[in-house]
């Protein structure tokens, strides 16, 4: 699969010498791209091409996600386990909605997702002195990373 942004682009972009953290990068690059990627709440593609032979697979998974659903409440009286059940199926449903709703990468695209590899390769580690009523600290980075994984409950999510 060809890369959103070539590896010698972004080493290019860091000013980081070719060859000496080329994993790294590529990891960070990675998780840069996730990162926009959460943020906007759509999936990346390189082509309209790519976006649309996922878009199609996404539409039969998110049948399947809901026979699944549907399978699971008729096997089950508990509330408990049909909370869960639900959870589950409204997660996957986002991710799948996710890549229904994906965009094409755009050069402006690019250069966010060049401004995050930069920030996750300068700001490694964040050091957070202190603490608020006695609860541990993420750094920022992180707090704004896992921000899009929180959960916050049922929010109306529907079939």
């Amino acid at each position: 699969m060809t890369p959103m942004i070539d590896l010698a682009l972004a080493i290019q972009h860091l000013k980081a010498d070719p060859g000496a953290e080329d994993d790294l990068i590529a990891q960070y690059l990675a998780s840069a791209v996730s990162a926009c990627e959460n943020y906007c709440n759509r999936k990346f593609y390189l082509d309209d091409a790519t976006w649309y032979a996922d878009y199609v697979l996404a539409l039969n998974d998110l049948v399947t996600a809901q026979e699944e659903r549907d399978a699971a409440f008729e096997a089950t009286t508990s509330c408990s386990l049909r909370s869960i059940t639900e959870d589950r199926y409204n997660s996957k449903r986002a991710k799948i909605l996710q890549r229904c709703h994906g965009l094409v990468v755009d050069d402006t695209i690019r250069a966010a997702i060049l401004m995050m590899l930069g920030h996750f390769y300068r700001n490694r580690q964040e050091v957070v002195v202190g603490q608020s009523s006695g609860a541990t600290q993420l750094p920022a980075g992180a707090r704004r990373i896992l921000e899009p994984y929180l959960w916050i409950g049922d929010l109306g999510g529907g079939s």
